[in-house]
């Protein structure tokens, strides 16, 4: 049975289309608590179903944001929802909460609509007439029917796709500028967000291909998923220290970004924040950061580089992958683990430095850094993953500790330019051991080996292709 809420009567209609299990699963819990009026405890199964996806949870969210069940009132994510659930084509059930908020809650004032919201402020909402507008100034007050209202809000999708929009007002009411609000809008070459921002929605200013430059007031602390995604002439941004996290993707594709300083207020940099930045040259991460997200640099072929605090604890899968002018990077004694694929293709990668914190090299971590000529793996690192060396060719030298208890596929595999291994393990038998370990190295190159060891390092593999052991 479909799970949308007729609120009257609060009765289902029609049946559930085919989806995940899990998803399903958690949708039907949902509306099992909603037939029992459970709004509270319905209101988080029912947001996660409809950010898993679910089309039915996306319009029943955007119903319970309108009547206020389980959470506040917030007009803007019920129109965000019901979008969201017209756009997977089940948006006929909720079409007439949407018509009847937008004629008991909306008017229009000089060209702009807006919607009362609960705290009777104003949100600028969306407008077809928009689409032809050049320039719009937004009031910070607007009158109607003789009442004042004061304008706190940039809606959802409020101006999107206004391609020939180039200049936008912001009054310094607004206080939110929300997810894609404008979201295509090409024309806009430049945007002053007022010190009264504190929130830029996820995606907000998505794809605004002609934005050249952006400044960012001491207001807002943080910058939404997607926020800058796109806007690859944007050649200058200012971050304040207000900020304190940086959003997945927020800053994805912006190639004429030449340089980025994160001010120390920022605690985490989000998954492939900066990814593709193909024009930067070089990054400073605060001391305040504990965390860099997965792809969080990676494709940021220009960065030459990058100073990595020791506040960092985690540096993600891929977080610099492709960085191809990078030379060398020391990884703080605060890291306890190299991400999957973190370094993977930094070819101009002629050095490393792996502290003695580092427990787990991941798969991939340096594969394809074919300028790496020497390694030291601290003898904190227990786990060396599945191609972690794989096609470094120009490694002369590698030091194995002896706290290593799993060496992974092909984890050196390509590196025929090994000319000396240096293993400290000690019983080599109790080491787990992938395929093709050693794939491509020269069976002349030297492995050095604790005294009395020799004979079993010749009796197993993947130890025993090598001709010339040498105990010391």
């Amino acid at each position: 049975m479909k799970r949308f809420m007729i609120f009257a009567a609060l009765v289902a209609m029609l049946a559930p289309a085919a989806m995940a299990q899990s998803v399903d699963d958690i949708a039907e819990r949902a509306y099992d608590l909603l037939k029992a009026k459970n709004y509270d405890a319905a209101f988080p199964l029912i947001k996660q179903a409809a950010e898993k996806g679910d089309c039915e949870s996306m319009g029943n969210l955007g119903t319970m944001y309108y009547k206020g069940l389980g959470t506040e009132i917030d007009y803007n994510q019920a129109l965000r929802w019901w979008g969201e659930a017209e756009k997977k084509g089940c948006g006929d059930a909720i079409k007439a909460y949407r018509d009847e908020l937008m004629a008991t809650k909306s008017f229009e004032v000089d060209g702009i609509r807006y919607i009362v919201k609960a705290d009777f402020t104003l949100m600028v909402t969306e407008n077809k007439n928009y689409r032809g507008m050049k320039s719009v100034q937004i009031p910070e007050n607007v009158v109607y029917k003789d009442k004042t209202y004061i304008v706190t809000s940039i809606g959802h999708e409020a101006f999107y796709n206004c391609r020939g929009l180039t200049s936008v007002t912001i009054p310094n009411s607004v206080t939110s500028i929300d997810s894609k609000a404008f979201m295509f809008c090409e024309g806009l070459t430049s945007v002053t967000i007022p010190n009264s921002v504190t929130t830029i929605g996820d995606e907000a200013f998505m794809y605004c291909e002609g934005l050249t430059s952006v400044t960012i007031p001491n207001s807002v602390s943080s910058i939404g998923d997607g926020a800058f995604e796109g806007c690859d002439v944007l050649t200058s941004v200012t971050i304040p220290n207000s900020v304190t996290s940086i959003g997945n993707m927020a800053f994805t594709g912006c190639g004429g970004l030449t340089s980025v300083t994160i001010p120390n207020s920022v605690t985490s940099i989000g998954d492939r924040a900066f990814y593709l930045c193909s024009g930067l040259t070089s990054v400073t991460i605060p001391n305040s950061v504990t965390s860099i997200g997965n792809m969080a640099f990676s494709g940021c072929r220009e960065l030459t580089s990058v100073t990595i605090p020791n506040s960092v604890t985690t540096i993600g899968d891929g977080a610099f992958s492709g960085c191809r002018e990078l030379t060398s990077v020391t990884i703080p004694n605060s890291v306890t683990t190299i991400g999957e694929r973190a370094f993977r293709y930094c070819v101009g990668l002629t050095s490393v430095t792996i502290p003695n914190s580092v427990t787990t090299i991941c798969r991939e971590a340096f594969d394809g850094c074919r300028g790496l000529t020497s390694v030291t793996i601290p003898n904190s690192v227990t786990t060396i993953g599945d191609s972690a060396f794989n096609l470094c060719s120009h490694l002369t030298l590698v030091a194995i500790p002896g706290s290593v208890t799993s060496i992974g596929d092909r984890a050196f595999e390509g590196c025929g330019g090994l000319i000396r291994i240096y293993s400290k393990i000690s019983d080599v038998r109790q080491v787990k051991y992938g395929g093709e370990v050693f794939n491509g190295v020269r069976a002349s190159c030297v492995l050095h080996v604790p005294r009395g060891t020799a004979d079993a390092y010749r009796n197993t593999a993947p130890w025993n292709q090598f001709t010339n052991i040498v105990e010391e």
